[in-house]
Protein backbone atom coordinates (compact mmCIF):
# COMPACT_ATOMS: atom_id res chain seq x y z
CA UNK A 1 0.00 0.00 0.00
CA UNK A 2 2.60 2.11 1.04
CA UNK A 3 4.66 1.80 -2.61
CA UNK A 4 1.16 2.67 -4.48
CA UNK A 5 0.72 5.82 -2.49
CA UNK A 6 4.04 6.81 -2.70
CA UNK A 7 3.62 6.17 -6.94
CA UNK A 8 0.58 8.01 -7.14
CA UNK A 9 1.26 10.85 -4.50
CA UNK A 10 4.50 11.52 -6.83
CA UNK A 11 3.01 10.87 -10.26
CA UNK A 12 -0.85 11.06 -9.95
CA UNK A 13 -1.42 10.75 -13.60
CA UNK A 14 0.93 7.65 -14.02
CA UNK A 15 -1.62 4.36 -13.82
CA UNK A 16 -0.86 1.96 -10.84
CA UNK A 17 -2.15 -1.36 -11.21
CA UNK A 18 -2.32 -3.63 -7.76
CA UNK A 19 -2.60 -7.48 -8.41
CA UNK A 20 -4.25 -9.56 -5.94
CA UNK A 21 -4.36 -13.07 -5.33
CA UNK A 22 -1.00 -14.75 -6.46
CA UNK A 23 -0.21 -17.21 -3.86
CA UNK A 24 3.33 -16.56 -4.82
CA UNK A 25 4.59 -19.20 -7.22
CA UNK A 26 5.69 -19.01 -10.58
CA UNK A 27 2.66 -20.33 -12.43
CA UNK A 28 0.06 -18.59 -10.53
CA UNK A 29 1.92 -15.38 -11.14
CA UNK A 30 2.43 -15.92 -14.51
CA UNK A 31 -1.12 -16.20 -15.19
CA UNK A 32 -1.84 -13.10 -13.42
CA UNK A 33 0.90 -11.09 -15.18
CA UNK A 34 -0.48 -12.13 -18.69
CA UNK A 35 -3.80 -11.14 -18.04
CA UNK A 36 -2.60 -7.65 -16.92
CA UNK A 37 -0.44 -7.60 -19.60
CA UNK A 38 -3.20 -8.72 -22.27
CA UNK A 39 -5.09 -5.61 -20.67
CA UNK A 40 -2.73 -2.98 -20.18
CA UNK A 41 -0.67 -2.54 -23.07
CA UNK A 42 1.27 -0.09 -21.59
CA UNK A 43 2.47 -2.71 -18.43
CA UNK A 44 6.25 -2.53 -18.61
CA UNK A 45 7.57 -2.36 -14.99
CA UNK A 46 6.68 -4.11 -11.97
CA UNK A 47 7.39 -4.02 -8.35
CA UNK A 48 6.99 -7.14 -7.08
CA UNK A 49 6.39 -7.49 -2.99
CA UNK A 50 6.39 -11.21 -3.22
CA UNK A 51 7.61 -14.64 -4.99
CA UNK A 52 6.88 -15.40 -8.32
CA UNK A 53 9.81 -13.21 -10.04
CA UNK A 54 10.08 -16.08 -12.40
CA UNK A 55 6.84 -16.11 -13.27
CA UNK A 56 6.74 -12.46 -14.31
CA UNK A 57 9.68 -12.35 -16.16
CA UNK A 58 8.32 -15.82 -18.02
CA UNK A 59 5.04 -13.71 -18.65
CA UNK A 60 6.75 -10.83 -20.07
CA UNK A 61 8.83 -13.10 -22.48
CA UNK A 62 5.41 -14.75 -23.76
CA UNK A 63 4.85 -11.75 -24.88
CA UNK A 64 7.45 -10.24 -26.54
CA UNK A 65 7.40 -7.44 -24.16
CA UNK A 66 10.59 -5.80 -22.77
CA UNK A 67 10.68 -5.45 -18.66
CA UNK A 68 12.10 -2.89 -17.36
CA UNK A 69 12.47 -1.84 -14.40
CA UNK A 70 11.50 -4.75 -12.07
CA UNK A 71 12.08 -4.65 -8.73
CA UNK A 72 11.73 -7.09 -6.70
CA UNK A 73 12.52 -8.57 -2.91
CA UNK A 74 14.59 -10.71 -0.84
CA UNK A 75 17.69 -12.15 -1.73
CA UNK A 76 16.93 -15.78 -2.38
CA UNK A 77 18.59 -17.57 -4.98
CA UNK A 78 16.02 -17.97 -7.38
CA UNK A 79 15.86 -13.98 -7.60
CA UNK A 80 19.85 -13.85 -6.97
CA UNK A 81 19.97 -15.80 -10.55
CA UNK A 82 17.51 -13.42 -12.30
CA UNK A 83 19.30 -10.52 -10.73
CA UNK A 84 22.66 -11.68 -12.28
CA UNK A 85 20.75 -12.60 -15.67
CA UNK A 86 19.83 -8.60 -16.01
CA UNK A 87 15.76 -9.70 -15.42
CA UNK A 88 15.75 -8.26 -12.18
CA UNK A 89 16.97 -4.59 -11.71
CA UNK A 90 17.51 -4.50 -8.27
CA UNK A 91 15.68 -6.44 -5.14
CA UNK A 92 15.04 -5.12 -1.94
CA UNK A 93 16.66 -6.91 0.99
CA UNK A 94 15.18 -6.00 4.59
CA UNK A 95 17.14 -8.25 7.32
CA UNK A 96 14.71 -9.65 9.24
CA UNK A 97 17.54 -11.33 11.99
CA UNK A 98 18.19 -7.05 12.63
CA UNK A 99 14.39 -6.34 13.34
CA UNK A 100 14.09 -9.57 15.40
CA UNK A 101 16.56 -8.56 17.52
CA UNK A 102 15.67 -4.51 17.82
CA UNK A 103 12.04 -5.75 18.44
CA UNK A 104 13.40 -7.82 21.12
CA UNK A 105 15.35 -4.69 22.98
CA UNK A 106 12.32 -2.75 22.41
CA UNK A 107 10.48 -5.38 24.58
CA UNK A 108 13.03 -5.36 27.13
CA UNK A 109 13.24 -1.72 27.35
CA UNK A 110 9.68 -1.37 27.77
CA UNK A 111 9.73 -4.21 30.97
CA UNK A 112 12.50 -1.73 32.10
CA UNK A 113 15.48 -4.67 31.47
CA UNK A 114 17.09 -2.61 29.22
CA UNK A 115 17.33 1.64 29.43
CA UNK A 116 16.22 3.13 26.37
CA UNK A 117 18.67 3.70 23.51
CA UNK A 118 16.97 6.55 21.89
CA UNK A 119 16.74 4.88 18.70
CA UNK A 120 13.75 5.24 16.67
CA UNK A 121 15.42 4.60 13.44
CA UNK A 122 13.53 2.75 10.62
CA UNK A 123 14.12 -0.65 9.79
CA UNK A 124 17.11 -1.02 7.20
CA UNK A 125 16.41 -2.24 3.77
CA UNK A 126 19.85 -2.59 1.22
CA UNK A 127 19.07 -2.13 -2.37
CA UNK A 128 21.14 -4.66 -4.49
CA UNK A 129 21.79 -4.66 -7.87
CA UNK A 130 23.37 -6.48 -10.21
CA UNK A 131 26.59 -4.61 -9.43
CA UNK A 132 26.77 -5.05 -5.33
CA UNK A 133 25.35 -8.35 -5.25
CA UNK A 134 26.94 -9.66 -1.47
CA UNK A 135 29.89 -12.04 -2.07
CA UNK A 136 29.32 -15.51 -1.49
CA UNK A 137 25.55 -15.22 -2.94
Amino acid sequence: MGFRAAMRAMDPERNVLYLPGSDGLDTTTRILIEEALTAHHDLRAIYSSGGGNAGISEAFEAVGRKLEPFIGHDLVPDNIALLRAGTVSALLHHDLNQDIQRSCRVIMHAHGALPDSGNGEASKIDIVTPFNIPYGL
